[in-house]
């Protein structure tokens, strides 16, 4: 045997007869160089663009997509814009609601004022008798107070005080003397101008009042520069404790609030142009018309501001229709000291005839009344 015992590790005959040869590949070297396949074997790796490059891997994934660069902070500023447009909101409404309380509460205290001390019901609407008012209980509020004026189907319907030579106080202190806070309606009080004196014996007595968006205080008289309110509103109610005045409107008169209005005359003929000349500037026609300037010895003018135009102010002229003396009046005295002149063409307008004296009731020329109304 060949490989019997006493054989192991020796070599076959047969094999050891040939030379070792590395085994020939079974392809021609041609073929294994056309061999895509062969030949991808024999280059380095190169990765598959199918395949995550290892630098893929070493940098943040992309998943799930990452918002662009602006617009989580944008989310935030909305969310913050949000918050103070809400803020502001609130805090707009809760001023309006402020404001709004302010303008009830003002006219409240009035209205209260007026219920508890006046009674304005009348029969006859020129009954002057038929008016009462508490002078003693509204003294005991204010010691100030020297009227009450009262327009017919209006909102005018309020005390009236006198300060001495002060024009400012009452501009932002109600009947109380209470002073609204600052942003709220300041209603102030109706009030005879401190260069006038408060008796009214002065040939033009100038009453002022705000103009309040509520339709309160003097705003009534702000639209009497329309022909039909104007002449559906000739009458004014003027109470004192010595009498009361009804007074006819002549006259509404549109001016600068720079303007000066002066309270007395020191000639009858002066007075009487003034007053040709307030009619003559009325933006209004009265009708029935006015009365001849000769016949008016004291005038009454109120006035309010515009608040399309707070550089401007509104003055209605009034004359006396009548008057009713009561505690210790004088119907004379009232009426200006001097009687109606007869009606004549002469003594018309500065005819010749005309008195030159001081008027009666007022032989000087008083302070000019100039801006008071803000």
């Amino acid at each position: 045997m060949v490989n019997g015992p006493g054989s192991y590790g020796q070599s076959n005959p047969q094999f050891a007869q040939q030379p070792y040869a590395p085994a020939q590949p079974p392809y021609p070297s041609a073929y294994q160089q056309q061999n895509p396949y062969q030949q991808g074997y024999q280059q380095p790796y190169q990765p598959s663009p199918y395949q995550p490059s290892q630098q893929f891997y070493q940098q943040p994934q992309n998943w799930p997509p990452v918002e662009p660069s602006g617009g989580r902070p944008k989310g935030r500023g909305r969310r913050i814009a949000l918050l103070v447009l809400s803020v502001v909101l609130v805090l707009a409404l809760a001023a309006l609601g402020y404001i709004g309380f302010s303008y009830w509460n003002g006219q409240n205290t009035y209205n209260t004022i007026a219920t508890e001390n006046v009674q304005l019901e009348q029969a006859d609407p020129y009954d002057l008798a038929s008016f009462k008012v508490d002078w003693d209980a509204l003294r005991a509020v204010n010691s100030d107070i020297i009227a009450w004026i009262y327009v017919p189907e209006s909102n005018i319907n309020y005390p009236v005080v006198w300060r001495q030579n002060d024009d400012n106080y009452y501009l932002y202190h109600n009947f109380n003397g209470y002073s609204s806070p600052q942003f709220a309606a300041e209603f102030g009080c109706i009030s005879l101008s401190g260069a006038n004196q408060p008796d009214f014996s002065d040939q033009i007595n100038i009453i002022s009042g705000h103009n309040m968006l509520d339709g309160s205080m003097f705003q009534s008289f702000s639209t009497f520069n329309d022909a039909a309110i104007f002449n559906s509103h000739r009458t004014i109610f003027l109470l004192t404790p010595k009498g009361n005045f009804r007074l006819n409107t002549f006259a509404i008169d549109y001016v600068l609030g720079s303007s000066t209005v002066p309270i007395n005359f020191a000639t009858r003929a002066e007075f009487k142009e003034y007053l040709q000349k307030c009619i003559d500037d009325s933006l209004v026609q009265p009708d029935p018309p006015p009365p001849l300037v000769r016949t008016i010895n004291k005038a009454f003018a109120f006035y309010t501001c515009d608040n399309n135009n707070d550089t401007y102010r509104f003055f209605i002229y009034a004359n006396i229709a009548d008057y009713l003396p009561l505690d210790g009046g004088s119907k004379e005295e009232a009426m200006g000291n001097k009687s109606a002149e007869p009606e004549s063409p002469a003594e018309d307008g500065n005819a010749e005839g005309e008195p030159t004296g001081p008027l009666e009731g007022g032989d000087a020329v008083g302070d000019a009344v100039g801006d008071r109304i803000v």
